[in-house]
């Protein structure tokens, strides 16, 4: 990760496997249809769009199945502090 001014406690390996973690919930959780879990972790129009389209499966009495096999890479490809040192 680039960045002039980095964070002396940043762990940039925790952070990526942490991202991995609740990106893998917010998969199984829309696929359920149950985002009470991961709301906190999704923008406001993400989560709006997210529940409009469960909504939808379950007026048209659908179902979502999803498997999350594994992922090809992960990477920061940007960071921004919002800390003032």
């Amino acid at each position: 990760m680039a960045n002039n001014k980095k964070d002396k406690n940043f762990k940039e390996d925790s952070f990526l496997s942490g991202a991995k973690s609740v990106y893998q919930m917010i998969i199984k959780s829309y696929a359920a249809g149950d985002l009470k879990d991961v709301k906190q972790f999704l923008g406001k129009d993400v989560y709006s769009g997210f529940l409009s389209a469960i909504n939808s499966r379950i007026k048209e009495e659908q179902k979502l199945f999803n498997e999350l096999i594994n992922f090809d890479s992960i990477e920061i490809k940007e960071a921004l502090s919002l800390i003032h040192i």
